[in-house]
C-alpha cells in the first residue's frame, strides 16, 4: 500500500478504496437546494438532503461539489438555523 502526498501530510492509501471511490447522490426528489449558500470550513454549503442513510448536505469547493454527512459539516444548531433561514420552497 502507496504513500500518498497530500496538500498537508502523507497518505497511507488502501490501493482498494483509492481505485473505487464511492460517490452518494441523493435522489433529485430529496434534495433542497439553497436560495442563500452557508460557507462553512469544508466548503460553501449549497443543498440539503434528508435520505435514508441520514442527513446530507451538498458542499461546494473548488474540486466540484460532494454530500456530506450533516453532522460533520455543520453543528445541529448552525444546520437548523441555515434550514429555517437559507432555502426558500421545497423543490
Amino acid at each position: 500500500m502507496p504513500y500518498v502526498r497530500t496538500a498537508r501530510a502523507y497518505v497511507w492509501v488502501d490501493a482498494q478504496a483509492a481505485a473505487n471511490p464511492e460517490k452518494f447522490v441523493p435522489a433529485p426528489e430529496e434534495i433542497r437546494w439553497a436560495k442563500n449558500p452557508l460557507p462553512s470550513h469544508h466548503g460553501l454549503c449549497i443543498g440539503f438532503a434528508d435520505t435514508p442513510h441520514g442527513a446530507i448536505v451538498a458542499v461546494k469547493r473548488s474540486s466540484g461539489t460532494f454530500w456530506l454527512a450533516a453532522d460533520h459539516v455543520l453543528p445541529p444548531r448552525e444546520l437548523s438555523a441555515w434550514l429555517r433561514s437559507g432555502f426558500g420552497a421545497v423543490v
